[in-house]
């Protein structure tokens, strides 16, 4: 899920550069219309279109007016390029920030691609029988009863489709393990080792020791949940 966040960031990126373009080239051109109209009205001298019978005794207004209306759209021009400069960055940060995510992901050792496997499985297994409990619980209690005793959260979570549930679970597993790389990379610098690490009996319990440039964290996670309804949950300490 992070590679295709980073690939269509990318895309929106190059979209967001090309706008930019168009803008910075629009402004250019709405630029030099406005310097051209300034020009005739301090050399006093003013082009054949100002001079037709119906401009008589009024041609020197009628180009007041075209500079004021130049300089209006200079200004709507200027703002949309400040926009599209905004937005350039804003992308391009955002990029740089998926791309370190995307790396991240690449460099871990097979323990935490299989922790973030067994997160999956877990949890849509939670999922899908929390949705097939709430779907059929609506229908038996009907609506109001069913929304005085789960919430309407669970109401919208009994019409969730299997690829649905995945999709979400497997974005939360990814953040789970980006988050942990993350706080090991604050304390340790760059990871360097990975082997001294385990899953516990269940793979879904993640204890030992990582080390990196700064030298060594340990990791301890404690678990809590996980049965019916309740979603397994995690907290990792990084010390």
């Amino acid at each position: 899920m992070t590679m295709i966040k980073y690939e269509n960031a990318k895309a929106r990126l190059e979209n967001a550069k090309v706008k930019l373009e168009k803008a910075q080239k629009r402004l250019q051109r709405k630029m030099d219309q406005l310097e051209k109209l300034e020009l005739y009205k301090v050399n006093g001298t003013l082009p054949k279109e100002y001079q037709v019978p119906e401009f008589k005794g009024q041609a020197e207004r009628w180009l007041q007016i075209d500079i004021q209306f130049a300089t209006d759209e200079v200004k709507e021009v200027n703002k949309k390029v400040s926009e599209a400069t905004e937005k350039v960055k804003e992308l391009t940060e955002k990029v740089e920030q998926l791309k370190a995510k995307n790396e991240d992901l690449k460099a871990v050792p097979e323990v935490l691609v299989k922790l973030q496997a067994e997160l999956e499985n877990s949890w849509n297994k939670t999922a899908f029988y929390r949705r097939d409990l709430y779907k059929s619980e609506c229908k038996e209690m009907g609506y109001k009863a069913f929304v005085k005793k789960y919430g309407y959260h669970a109401y919208e979570e009994k019409d969730l489709t299997d690829k649905q549930i995945k999709s979400k679970n497997k974005v939360a597993a990814q953040g789970y393990i980006i988050d942990l790389v993350g706080r090991v990379k604050k304390k340790v610098g760059i990871i360097t080792d990975y082997s001294g690490i385990r899953l516990d009996s269940n793979g879904k319990a993640l204890n030992g020791t990582i080390t990196g440039t700064n030298g060594t964290a340990y990791v301890e996670t404690i678990i809590a949940g996980g049965w019916n309804i309740q979603r397994l949950h995690l907290r990792t300490i990084v010390k």
